[in-house]
């Protein structure tokens, strides 16, 4: 379970080889954490991650697998024309924007909201879910937020164990 844990984490951060020498131990991408239920390419294409992207697909991963709220990677795909072209060589249909709204993969913004944003670039970490430049949509931030929040991160490991805080099973850092 733990390589698990790594593999999604891997994704999300976008650790190309990380990402590699994981699948190199036939892990499937196609693994769901508790809860939220997204997989591997969920996180890469939140994220924005195209090399992930095109690793996962080309290890098996299915687009289509729905989270808990019935999203799937090909929908946050969908709202990115950085990652589509990935999808698209599937064969695979867009998502229509407005199913996107409906499903809360991405939000309408007002230009007001748009230019505001803009004025805050630079502070904290700025997600590649942040915004859409130029654009009256924006992803809805709020998947990355609970994931965060709830530690789903790392949805297969315990928060406690006997009293202490588990660490992750592997660094970031050589």
């Amino acid at each position: 379970m733990y390589i698990q844990s790594q593999l999604y984490i891997a994704c999300f951060w976008g650790m190309k080889e990380v990402v590699q020498e994981i699948l190199i131990k036939r892990i499937s991408p196609n693994c769901q954490n508790k809860g939220t239920l997204w997989t591997p390419l969920h996180a890469a294409c939140f994220q924005e991650h195209g090399p992930i992207v095109m690793i996962l697909l080309e290890a098996g991963a299915q687009p289509e697998l729905p989270d808990s709220e019935g999203r799937t990677a090909k929908d946050f795909a969908s709202a990115s024309d950085k990652i589509w072209p990935h999808f698209a060589a599937l064969n695979l249909q867009r998502t229509h924007k407005w199913e996107l709204v409906d499903k809360g993969v991405i939000k309408k913004i007002s230009s007001n909201q748009l230019n505001n944003s803009a004025r805050r670039s630079g502070h904290g970490i700025r997600l590649a879910a942040n915004s859409r430049p130029e654009s009256a949509y924006a992803y809805n931030s709020d998947p990355f937020i609970h994931a965060a929040v709830t530690g789903d991160v790392l949805a297969d490991q315990e928060e406690k164990m006997s009293g202490q805080q588990l660490q992750p099973q592997f660094s970031l850092w050589r």
